[in-house]
């Protein structure tokens, strides 16, 4: 379908885009599920803050075990 000097073969876009909606629903849905943990975490306060602190502090700045999901070419 696509080549380094473009489309050549516009069969399969159907295929495509339909793929590509099946992928993108349940990924779209996850973000939409976590935003409020994740702003939650962010913006803590008080005693959760100092934990929240304590935790991140202590956590190899490399580990993105709990993010990976959102940037990588798949959806688990």
């Amino acid at each position: 379908m696509f080549t380094d000097d473009g489309v050549t073969n516009h069969d399969g876009w159907d295929e495509a885009l339909e793929s590509f909606t099946r992928k993108r629903a349940p990924q779209a849905g996850r973000v939409q599920r976590t935003a409020r943990t994740w702003g939650n975490i962010t913006h803590a306060d008080g005693l959760e803050r100092v934990f929240r602190d304590e935790l991140l502090a202590r956590r190899d700045p490399d580990d993105f075990r709990y993010i990976d999901w959102l940037y990588g070419d798949h959806a688990d």
